[in-house]
């Protein structure tokens, strides 16, 4: 990732505003200041059905371009919340970027997507429970 993150580029993947509302939608106004000051390209849709081994290949590319530094190792994390011990090895192979706070804020949107949808569709999923408690810890180390 950090050779996609090194590339330069005015496509734009995941704008502030988004990223903003999202949050302030599931957790409120004030929950936490969500100013991204690191930004960097990004695939924008790193999850598991786009990786392909042995040789490292990335598919689906259509919504790359510039996201919060962290943001692909963070839909990767959110990818995994399904299987603990695989997002507990995510967060720890890319710390680097998710320990930010454009690392952590890029989590706490994809656990507010994961809030939303469970909203608007009023079902539970398996990472439903598991986005929450994400996104609790995730608001203490912002503020």
């Amino acid at each position: 990732m950090p050779a996609l993150a090194g590339h330069t580029t005015e496509r734009v993947c995941l704008r502030q505003e988004h990223l903003s509302g999202r949050i302030h939608e599931a957790y409120g106004d004030n929950a936490v200041d969500t100013a991204v000051s690191e930004w960097a390209c990004a695939h924008g849709d790193m999850g598991w059905a786009n990786l392909t081994g042995p040789e490292l290949t990335l598919l689906d590319w259509e919504s790359w371009g510039l996201a919060p530094v962290g943001y692909d190792a963070a839909c990767l994390w959110s990818a995994s919340l399904a299987v603990p011990l695989q997002s507990e090895r995510v967060l720890a192979e890319f710390s680097d970027v998710l320990e930010t706070r454009p690392g952590l804020l890029s989590r706490l949107m994809l656990c507010a997507n994961i809030e939303r949808a469970q909203r608007r569709t009023g079902k539970t999923t398996p990472v439903t429970e598991r986005a929450r408690e994400a996104a609790s810890d995730l608001l203490s180390s912002l503020n």
